[in-house]
């Protein structure tokens, strides 16, 4: 088996870093992006099980897709489907479908 070592002085290899400019974002920009980021960091804290004996994960798959277009709330606000959601609607949904659901804490 040949290996290749190969040894590389610190002078030949390019920075980087240095030839690229600085980013910088406007303040307005930085404070939109913080409240995105609490508002979906706030909103995702409740957790949902939902069981169902002998189900498969692609079954699941499908069961979660069509509840989630069935209960979604147009006039909610929210920057992720799961904030847009109607929980309950939801929930009832999937309980239609066989599942037992519990909220995971």
């Amino acid at each position: 088996m040949l290996r290749a070592r190969v040894v590389a002085d610190a002078r030949e290899i390019p920075d980087f870093d240095a030839a690229r400019p600085p980013v910088r974002v406007a303040p307005g920009v930085a404070v939109a992006l913080a409240v995105c980021w609490l508002a979906t960091a706030c909103a995702t804290g409740e957790q949902w099980a939902y069981d169902k004996k002998g189900v498969t994960p692609a079954r699941l798959d499908r069961d979660l897709t069509a509840c989630r277009q069935e209960s979604q709330d147009p006039g909610a606000f929210g920057l992720t489907i799961e904030q847009r959601l109607d929980r309950e609607g939801f929930n009832r949904c999937m309980e239609r479908k066989g599942y037992s659901v519990r909220r995971v804490e």
